[in-house]
């Protein structure tokens, strides 16, 4: 009988079944799958850095629209977004900012405001070199999101008091001031350019919207 201790290294037998190896590797194969086919959250480091940054746990995600696929138009968002939420909107500005919301109601045409607690914006890639979450004041949370046969608006609707607003008809129009119905939690940032380095004006990548579970 030949000792184990003889046997070439690459002729023993493999060692037992590793069940915590197995676990330690499953964030990452579980991570591969979501927003596998995003163009913003391409590097995998950022991508790990918004699902680590993110309240809720996602297992599901399935991109509804995207700018540069679809193009500019409120009428093919709403087309391809309508009654699919909850949602995780991407946002990429100047080559740069990365921003972003996660909605856990339907986008509809009906003109009017929705509440839901569970409402927040993120950034991602900002001037402050960390990414951020802002979530819904609880004393606003009856104007988190409304709904328009347009664009939809994160906040009030009144000029200069838009949380976040993206004008799919025309990204120029387009803007944000975060800290009205959603919370700064810090008076050092400047809630106007938080997001992407000025209020609006913005230079868009591309926008990505995805059903989310």
């Amino acid at each position: 009988q030949i000792s184990k201790d003889k046997i070439p290294p690459e002729y023993k037998f493999p060692q037992p079944f590793d069940a915590s190896v197995v676990e330690s590797l499953y964030p990452i194969l579980h991570e591969k799958h979501l927003f596998a086919d995003s163009t913003i959250l391409a590097d995998n480091r950022l991508k790990h850095e918004a699902l680590e940054l993110f309240p809720v746990k996602l297992k599901v995600t399935q991109k509804l629209y995207s700018l540069q696929n679809d193009g500019a138009s409120s009428e093919v968002f709403h087309t391809a977004c309508d009654f699919k939420g909850p949602y995780v909107v991407l946002v990429k500005t100047f080559n740069k900012y990365v921003f972003g919301y996660y909605c856990p109601l339907n986008f509809t045409k009906e003109e009017k405001y929705f509440g839901h607690e569970n409402f927040w914006i993120f950034t991602l890639v900002n001037d402050y070199g960390r990414s951020m979450i802002f979530k819904i004041k609880a004393e606003k949370n009856f104007i988190a999101l409304y709904n328009s046969e347009k664009s939809p608006c994160l906040g009030s609707t009144l000029k200069g008091k838009e949380d976040l607003y993206i004008d799919f008809d025309d990204l120029k129009n387009s803007c944000s001031n975060v800290g009205y119905a959603y919370k700064l939690w810090d008076s050092k940032i400047d809630g106007s350019k938080i997001l992407s380095g000025k209020s609006s004006d913005w230079e868009f990548n591309d926008i990505e919207v995805y059903h989310v579970e």
